[in-house]
C-alpha cells in the first residue's frame, strides 16, 4: 500500500547538492527510524532533476521480519508527480 503525503518533505535552502542530500537523510531517519519499531516501514521522497522535493509517500506493509513493497504503486506515484528520482528508505 502506498500512502501519498500531501505536504512535501522539508526542502534544504542550501545551494550544494550534498547539503540537500544530508537534509533528506536526516528527515528520512526521523520518519523511518522513530520508535516503536513494531513493524518494517518504508518511505520515499520524489525529487526532480535538481533534487528538489516533489512529494513523499510511505510505502509497503510489513511485520517484524519483512516488508512487502508494490513497485508498481511506487513508480506510479513517481510518474504522477513527474519525478526524475526516488530516494527510498526502510528501517531494516
Amino acid at each position: 500500500m502506498l500512502t501519498a503525503i500531501a505536504r512535501p518533505a522539508p526542502r534544504s535552502s542550501a545551494a550544494m547538492p550534498g547539503d540537500q542530500t544530508g537534509a533528506y537523510l536526516a528527515y528520512l531517519r526521523k520518519v523511518v527510524l522513530t520508535p516503536p519499531a513494531l513493524h518494517e516501514r518504508g518511505h520515499a521522497i520524489f525529487v526532480d532533476e535538481r533534487r528538489a522535493c516533489l512529494g513523499e509517500a510511505a510505502f509497503g506493509m510489513g511485520n517484524m521480519s519483512k516488508l512487502t513493497l508494490r513497485m508498481r504503486e511506487l513508480f506510479a506515484e513517481a510518474l504522477r508527480v513527474n519525478a526524475a528520482g526516488i530516494i527510498r528508505a526502510h528501517n531494516h
